[in-house]
């Protein structure tokens, strides 16, 4: 966690200062550089973190960032996660990036992506990819014996689809279906009060695809949108006062200003001023060798010609 907070503010610190004036920590030293392209959002973009488990989740509120929350079960088990999310940053949040970001995100095994005119033919079309990035987690994180280079991570779960075909639908069944099916799946994840989802594609064919994703917005998404211009602005009036007071929390920065003087040399002297990589001046000597050489070669042929 400790070598976590430090990539996060030297990252942080080098989106936002021109130049980075450096950094020196416990687990990260960086020199002062000017770290190019900056992004297109100001001061910074929206910092979220993964969250696998409610603790996670509470951390990310108390550094004012949002929670990526994995989804396994459903939505109904998040709507406990989002109001202790919202809890715990109005009671305990303390800014950690210049921005912050009060949201929190559902994505996970139970959110597979298949739209079709009807349930079976989103189901067919899913094929059976649709279980597999649920079963890489539990096989990497939890319960797989795992020979690098040896194991065979999609063969083995084909073979416990074979044994249990609705593992290919993931945890649950997921953002597959016709239109109608899709709606009400949904629902569910607006009512739990998530921010935002994102569904995952796992599909067969390219086709399928993209008749997927024009269903999706042509006939599932047109009624959320129109609620959430309303659902964003009744969010923005609920959590201003909650805001005023987590900027209130907010620490003095403490990180360096750019040293003016500050300044570097070639590669081999960059470090101070000791040689960190001796083939880069043995090759400049050989350079410069080469050019004494062609100097005398070419005053010779002067001396030749007069």
């Amino acid at each position: 966690r400790a070598q976590w907070e430090e990539a996060l503010e030297v990252a942080i610190r080098c989106m936002i200062e021109e130049p980075f004036a450096g950094f020196k920590g416990e687990h990260i030293e960086m020199p002062a550089r000017n770290v190019i392209p900056k992004p297109l959002q100001k001061p910074h973009p929206p910092v979220w973190v993964a969250c696998t488990r409610p603790a996670s989740v509470q951390m990310a509120a108390q550094k004012c960032i949002g929670a990526l929350s994995f989804a396994y079960t459903g939505p109904g088990p998040l709507t406990e996660r989002v109001n202790g999310y919202y809890k715990e940053l109005e009671e305990s949040g303390v800014p950690i990036t210049p921005q912050i970001n009060p949201n929190i995100l559902a994505i996970g095994g139970d959110l597979s992506m298949m739209v079709a005119k009807t349930d079976e033919q989103a189901v067919d079309r899913l094929g059976m990819g649709g279980g597999f990035f649920s079963f890489g987690i539990m096989h990497y994180y939890m319960t797989g014996i795992h020979t690098p280079g040896r194991t065979g991570v999609w063969k083995r779960y084909l073979e416990e689809c074979e044994k249990d075909p609705t593992l290919a639908y993931g945890p649950g069944r997921g953002a597959i279906g016709s239109p109608a099916t899709v709606r009400e799946f949904l629902r569910g994840y607006e009512d739990s009060g998530v921010d935002e989802i994102i569904l995952l594609l796992n599909p067969r064919s390219h086709e399928g695809t993209m008749e997927s994703i024009e269903l999706m917005g042509k006939e599932v998404l047109p009624e959320f949108i129109e609620r959430d211009a309303k659902a964003v602005a009744d969010k923005a009036k609920r959590l201003a006062p909650v805001i005023e007071k987590i900027e209130a929390r907010r620490s003095e920065n403490t990180a360096p200003t750019f040293d003016e003087g500050y300044s570097f040399g070639g590669l081999p002297t960059g470090r101070g001023g000791k040689f960190t990589a001796s083939e880069i001046p043995e090759a400049m000597a050989e350079i410069n060798e080469g050019r004494v050489q062609a100097a005398q070669r070419a005053k010779e042929q002067k001396d030749q010609q007069s």
